[in-house]
């Protein structure tokens, strides 16, 4: 028979920055996560690059292979031509008929190392394995555009890695003060109305206006440990970030190292290719002209074959340490031009 209703409206006033900095803490480790998202898409879309720099890889070895073949095949005809007309031997046309089923094997596997790049290109681009890709780039050596210092400086400010954990950081020191504002009296201001009758329609409330303070005398110790856990949050969070920092600037100088010594591989090899097409070239006139074997032009062919191979594994090798770089300093997603 008695209706008892209460409402009540409490707005805090002042909590020595606990809501505040629990707020900015969570904001903070918001924008960390998001960070994290973005180094997690920067790793996809390196290895998606890795895998198309492969397929490169295998259909520059590809063209070599089919090049290499042509040249051993045109080999034999002459072979078997010098034979009939008694200026080679038939252990010549042995040899190069054994050269061409060599040569066609290596092509075969080099076909097949291409179409298994290209299958693993479309599985990491979620493309159907029956469609067709054509690869209208090459493999280039690149060279880097700044130095050790000025490459540091970038990934510092650009590396959604060590961006995310400058981000765990302010979250934990935000969630520090927040914890540490517990130790403060806290103020609210309160407004409540109280209803009492028997009778509904006789509605007479009561108001009460007026400011609450509580104070936390004695909690056991457990705001202290808090605290103590966010600076230990704090401290973990900044030695990670400065072993992130030190794995960046050690990655980036072993890089450029790597790109130095590439460069010199490719500047022997592009030298071993020259000498091995002239190579190639006297061998096959000295044969023509009666005055070589075929076994020279055999040699020469598999010496040419290997500077050529050589040649775009340091290409490639480049290529690879020029895309580590990029992902180290942040230059990777949404950056077509840095592909």
């Amino acid at each position: 028979d008695q209706v008892h209703l209460i409402a009540s409206y409490v707005a805090p006033l002042y909590t020595g920055g606990k809501l505040r900095n629990s707020i900015l803490a969570s904001k903070e480790g918001l924008e960390a996560k998001k960070q994290k998202l973005e180094s997690d898409t920067d790793k996809t879309v390196l290895s998606a690059a890795e895998s198309y720099l492969l397929s490169l890889l295998t259909k520059a070895l590809l063209d070599v292979n089919t090049e290499a073949l042509e040249t051993v095949k045109k080999h034999k005809e002459q072979a078997e031509i010098a034979y009939e007309t008694g200026t080679a031997a038939k252990y010549d046309v042995i040899r190069a008929e054994s050269a061409v089923k060599d040569r066609e094997g290596k092509l075969y596997e080099a076909k097949a190392n291409h179409e298994s790049a290209l299958m693993a290109l479309k599985t990491l681009l979620n493309i159907d394995k029956a469609e067709e890709i054509e690869l209208t780039d090459s493999l280039g050596f690149p060279a880097p555009d700044s130095d050790a210092e000025t490459l540091i400086q970038r990934a510092e400010n650009n590396n959604p890695g060590l961006k995310a954990l400058s981000k765990k950081i302010k979250a934990s020191e935000f969630l520090k003060k927040a914890e540490s504002g517990s130790r403060m009296p806290q103020f609210s201001a309160i407004a409540a109305g109280q209803l009492v009758t028997g009778n509904i329609n006789k509605i007479e409330p009561e108001w009460l206006f007026g400011v609450n303070m509580t104070f936390n005398i004695f909690d056991g110790g457990i705001t202290g440990a808090k605290i103590d856990e966010a600076e230990h949050k704090i401290a973990a969070a900044r030695l990670e970030k400065e072993n992130a920092g030190s794995y960046l600037e050690l990655g980036i100088r072993s890089a450029l190292l790597r790109l130095e010594a590439a460069q010199k591989s490719l500047e022997a090899a592009q030298a071993a290719v020259a000498l091995a097409r002239e190579a190639l070239r006297l061998a096959e006139r000295r044969f023509e002209t009666g005055n070589g074997t075929g076994i020279e032009v055999l040699d020469a062919q598999t010496a040419l074959t290997s500077a050529e191979a050589a040649e775009k594994n340091a290409l490639y090798k480049g290529e690879m340490i020029d895309l580590e770089i990029k992902s180290y300093c942040g230059l990777l997603r949404n950056n077509k031009e840095n592909l």
